[in-house]
This record gives structure tokens, sequence and C-alpha cells, in this order.
């Protein structure tokens, strides 16, 4: 999935390049940064929720 997310940046850099008239390589560093915090944010929120998610009565006795 992290290739096609990549190629999908790329993608969105060329056209800010060429619709801005910016440089191509900064404008995919600049997503490709953005896009790594936001997952990185994303993925902190989840251990988080995953973390203090407890196991409902049915689970604790499945739980062996």
């Amino acid at each position: 999935v992290e290739g096609a997310e990549i190629a999908a940046i790329s993608g969105a850099a060329r056209a800010i390049a060429d619709q801005l008239g910016v440089d191509f390589k900064e404008a995919r560093k600049i997503l490709i940064d953005t896009w790594r915090e936001h997952r990185r944010a994303r993925a902190e929120v989840l251990a988080q929720q995953a973390a203090s998610a407890g196991l409902d009565p049915e689970e604790r006795e499945a739980d062996f």
C-alpha cells in the first residue's frame, strides 16, 4: 500500500509543480514529510486506543 501512496503523492507533487511553477522535488518532499507525520500521528492514536481498550465480559470469559 505504501508504494501506491507514494506514487499518488508523486503525482500530486507533479501537478503542484506544473500548476504553480515550483520545483517538483521540493513539492514532493513537503508532501511526503506531511504524509509521514500524519501517518505517525494516526498510528500513535490507534496504539493509544488499542492500549486502553479492555475486554468485555464475554471476551474475558473466552480469553485463555
